[in-house]
């Protein structure tokens, strides 16, 4: 495994030359960059891997890269947090279903425990449908079910809210709430508990709830909470939006929707967050309920990855909160859906076994989903070394310059990477300056990713 991983580690970062940066490092005088992040589960051991997933039923064989591993190595985690940063991800939003949790344990034995853990930050993604709900999957909030959450939420702002790497929002943790759209009963005291239990630790928590779906907009649920998100917009019964998107009625539904909630959000001054999946097949895993496909190519003829780079465009960027922009990818590696961009095994597409693939071609697509969202959201990335066997030098300032004005600032992350966010610097001549002007470089950015560059101190 050790050998595996350090091959792929090798290979990746040949293969992208940038690093990612902690979002200290994004400021940006002309404008905000956005906060990208990636929803990221930490179940995986082999029992998990065995519950199914579609990757493993096609033939051949669509598997992680890493094979299937165990969220609590943390070399795995480490690779994570290597691509994270040198695609474009600022923070893994962690699925954890509560105290004594296999998940609990998975996230300190393994992404806590990461030696790159500085480079990533991280939040925590609360599964209330796990935590709280019953099997019908409702969450009835009585006596009971609040009391629960009040537990949970304590053990959450004593032990990760205050950690040096846990994601802050203008100064503010963020908790991720999943599915607040089908809270019953006392759902005001439920929000109102978690804040006063935070507050109590000295958290003023930035709640951002899983409210965007396809009911009609909610004033009084929505300014509830800091910021409304949805985990993702596919729904079963909504048959017309399956198959490939280019045909489809689910880009222009999922459009119409973002923009009713983010105006009912905006006039209530929540901040909207909008997400985007790569493609959707849970038949690997929910094979008898026969649900719909939504392929990850646009058309049959499209490139892989052709639904994600229009969502991320369309659904995404377009739609960014300027007042907090973030926007959430569903998902980093949630296998068992098969909306994940988590690299896998590079592969030829097979449309084999109709009860799996429905006839759409599935392929290995080995880095593929990490290129598009690089090319959507980076604009330059590189490394800054220093001397003759150029060691990277790390936590330094660097800056963006054009005209003789400093247009963006980052920092370099362990092993000397950095990156630049699209957002921040458009397409121009820029001179890219580090180490007090001693290590100057020009780059042309343009309409993609530039890179990788090296900025060398002398």
């Amino acid at each position: 495994m050790t050998r595996i991983i350090q091959a792929i580690l090798l290979t990746a970062l040949v293969a992208a030359g940038a690093g990612g940066c902690g979002r200290e490092a994004g400021t940006t005088p002309g404008g905000r960059a956005p906060l990208i992040g990636a929803y990221y589960y930490v179940w995986y051991d082999q029992a998990e891997w065995d519950l199914g997933y579609l990757g493993r039923e096609l033939q051949p064989p669509v598997t992680p890269l890493l094979g299937e591993y165990a969220s609590a190595d943390p070399r795995t985690a480490a690779q994570h947090i290597r691509w994270a940063g040198d695609y474009g991800i600022d923070f893994f939003a962690v699925s954890w279903p509560g105290r004594a949790s296999r998940q609990d344990r998975y996230l300190r034995a393994g992404l806590l425990a990461a030696p790159n853990l500085d480079d990533i930050r991280f939040a925590i993604f609360y599964e209330s449908l796990l935590a709280l709900g019953t099997p019908k999957g409702e969450i009835r909030l009585d006596d009971v079910a609040i009391e629960r959450l009040r537990a949970d939420v304590e053990y959450l702002g004593r032990e990760y809210l205050a950690h040096p790497r846990y994601l802050r929002i203008g100064g503010r943790p963020a908790l991720f709430l999943y599915v607040t759209r089908v809270l019953t009963g006392r759902h005001r005291e439920a929000i109102a508990v978690i804040r006063r239990t935070l507050a109590r630790q000295g958290h003023a928590v930035y709640l951002i709830g899983d409210e965007v779906f396809w009911q009609i907009p909610s004033r009084d649920r929505i300014r509830l909470f800091d910021a409304i998100t949805a985990y993702n917009m596919y729904d079963w019964p909504r048959t017309e939006q399956g198959g490939y998107a280019a045909g489809s009625a689910f880009l222009g539904a999922v459009q119409e929707q973002y923009e009713r909630f983010r105006r009912v959000a905006g006039d209530g001054h929540v901040a909207f967050v909008p997400s985007v999946i790569p493609g959707y097949n849970d038949r690997g895993v929910r094979p008898r309920e026969d649900h719909y496909v939504i392929p990850r190519l646009l058309s049959p003829d499209a490139d892989e990855g052709s639904l994600f780079a229009r969502s991320l465009q369309e659904l995404g960027l377009a739609l960014l909160d300027d007042r907090n922009p973030l926007l959430m990818i569903t998902s980093f590696n949630e296998w068992h859906e098969w909306s994940q961009i988590e690299p896998a095994r590079p592969g030829p597409p097979t449309t084999r076994d109709p009860s799996y693939t429905l006839d759409f071609p599935h392929r290995g697509y080995g880095l593929r989903y990490l290129e598009v969202l690089r090319d959507a959201v980076v604009a330059v990335s590189g490394r800054l070394v220093r001397g003759p066997g150029k060691d990277p030098v790390r936590g330094a300032e660097v800056r963006a310059v054009r005209g003789g004005v400093v247009t963006a600032t980052v920092r370099t992350d362990s092993t000397g990477a950095f990156r630049f966010a699209r957002r921040a610097l458009p397409p121009d001549r820029y001179e890219l300056v580090a180490d007090r002007g001693r290590a100057r470089l020009t780059v042309d950015v343009g309409a993609s990713w530039t890179g990788p560059v090296e900025l060398v101190a002398e």
